[in-house]
């Protein structure tokens, strides 16, 4: 009878102190008791405990449930962390395992787990919580080495620096899924290259080397800095492993600052363009020396208004390479009244280089301008010429066009079937618009020229506000007949000059 008080005794304290108080009969009275061995356990590690549920009492129990709890950060149930057993006879036990795993940077000490334990006798549930201890005895043990490479370690400011590190496996047995992962501790220190790394497997005593770069900004300091990295790794009996580590370097020396140097360059240098025209300029931006940011350009025209926008005069050209090219185009036109020359067009680029600090690169671009020149005859004229003959060819130069031209020549082209004969080309000088100049040239047709009609090219020379040389041609209809007895008039008689040498008998 004594032994039955303490055993009611002891449960119903174990019920106050879970907060849960069930009635109990001393006669009936149904004693659990809980162990557990295999409690050792080893930080980074995975281990298995045995816990045992034995009915002491003198009735079986019934509709068992036990949960196991874990209030420690680091201490995880991975499995066997509920078991629900549907009937443990008096005197019997039931036994069963549950697997922790140990965060590696959990310290050696005892935890405690909580046994949530419940079960029914007579119709009634009673609960209890049973307090379980485990001992980590065992630190965790590093099995990865990582060492940053010899010529990693002293850095340039203001440069990418190709770096590399190895990870060696110092255990005692063969690494599986090696994942390796880095970063950068410090804000003036940007990973450009690789951050993620992957090995299948690792044999024990044997090492890898893995390769990636490091932007180091111009502003850092000379001085320690570091990487932070995380590797993830299990070993043959599938235990998993996170192991965190440093790889230090130094900022020993920096590269010498570079800005960028721009060159804007005209595509079409040498074309030109006439009053009233529309037309393109084709510009090319080449960076180099040192990257870009945000460059944005913008053109100034002449202060007279002689060219007209037909675009937006201010671009955004982003961000340009140390070695990169972007084009750029203005639609320009160019008055009606311009006068010859060239016009000058400032395009200026505003830019913020790797110090943001911004920078300008300014450079003139030239249209040139042209005069309008077409030349034609006073009146059009249709020659005739003998086989094997010649034949003097009077006309009227008319200049159509915005200003004087200089240096004129005239002449008659040596062109099949046509032939130059002495006074084939007259100088004219200069001749201003609108204003006929009179000339004479003579011309020969090689004998037997087929009879029909022929075109005379009338070159004209001339040279324009540049001092460069022109060229225009006219043609004139020409018609070869068979030679006559009686020498006729030509046709070219039919100009004022030819009249007026008819008029007073002057002959041909």
């Amino acid at each position: 009878m004594v032994e039955k008080k303490k055993i009611m005794i002891s449960l119903l304290m174990a019920c106050i102190l879970a907060g849960q108080l069930g009635t109990v009969f001393a006669d009936y009275v149904p004693h659990l008791e809980v162990s557990v061995k295999n409690i050792y356990l080893s930080a980074g590690r995975q281990g298995k405990i045995t816990i045992s549920l034995s009915n002491g009492g003198t009735i079986d129990v019934t509709e068992v449930e036990a949960t196991l709890v874990s209030s420690t950060p680091g201490l995880s149930i991975l499995s066997g962390n509920h078991r629900v057993v549907n009937e443990i006879p008096a005197g019997e036990n039931e036994t069963y395992e549950a697997t922790l795993y140990v965060d590696q940077g959990l310290s050696m000490g005892s935890y405690t787990l909580t046994l949530q334990l419940s079960y029914v006798r007579q119709g009634r549930t009673v609960s209890v919580n049973v307090p379980l201890s485990v001992v980590v005895n065992q630190p965790f043990q590093p099995m990865l080495k990582f060492v940053l490479s010899p010529g990693s370690s002293g850095l340039k400011a203001g440069a990418t620096n190709p770096i590399s590190f190895s990870a060696e496996n110092v255990g005692n047995e063969t690494l599986h899924d090696l994942r390796i992962s880095l970063s950068s501790t410090s804000p003036l220190t940007a990973l450009i290259g690789d951050i993620n790394f992957y090995e299948s497997e690792l044999d024990e005593g044997v090492s890898t080397i893995f390769a990636t770069a490091l932007n180091v900004l111009q502003s850092a300091n000379m001085g320690p800095y570091s990487l932070s990295g995380s590797a993830y790794y299990s070993d043959a009996s599938g235990n998993s492993f996170r192991q965190s580590f440093t790889l230090p370097f130094d900022v020993s020396s920096q590269e010498p600052t570079k800005t960028p140097t721009f060159t804007i360059s005209n595509m079409n240098p040498l074309a030109s363009v006439i009053p009233g025209q529309s037309f393109d300029l084709d510009i090319l931006v080449t960076c180099s020396n040192a990257d870009a940011f945000n460059v944005r350009a913008s053109a100034a025209l002449d202060q007279k208004g002689v060219l007209s926008p037909q675009s937006p005069l201010n671009a955004a050209m982003g961000d340009i390479d140390a070695s990169g090219s972007v084009p750029l185009k203005y639609s320009l036109m160019v008055d009606g009244a311009a006068v010859p020359g060239q016009i000058p067009v400032v395009v200026t680029l505003r830019y913020v280089d790797s110090k943001g600090v911004q920078g300008t690169s300014t450079e003139t671009m030239t249209v040139i301008v042209d005069e309008m020149v077409d030349f034609s005859l006073l009146n059009d004229l249709t020659l005739t010429v003998e086989q094997g003959g010649t034949e003097q060819f009077e006309g009227d130069l008319l200049l159509i066009g915005t200003s004087r031209v200089d240096f004129v020549r005239v002449s008659a082209a040596a062109q099949d079937p046509f032939t130059q004969v002495t006074g084939s080309s007259e100088y004219l000088g200069a001749i201003d618009p609108d204003s006929p100049v009179p000339f004479t040239i003579n011309f020969g047709v090689k004998a037997g020229t087929a009879l029909g009609d022929y075109t005379l090219p009338i070159r004209i020379e001339y040279m324009n506000h540049r001092n460069q040389i022109k060229e225009s041609v006219i043609n004139v209809p020409v018609t070869v007949v068979e030679p006559q007895t009686t020498t006729q008039a030509s046709s070219s008689d039919t100009s004022f000059w030819g009249w007026l040498r008819q008029i007073l008998g002057l002959g041909p």
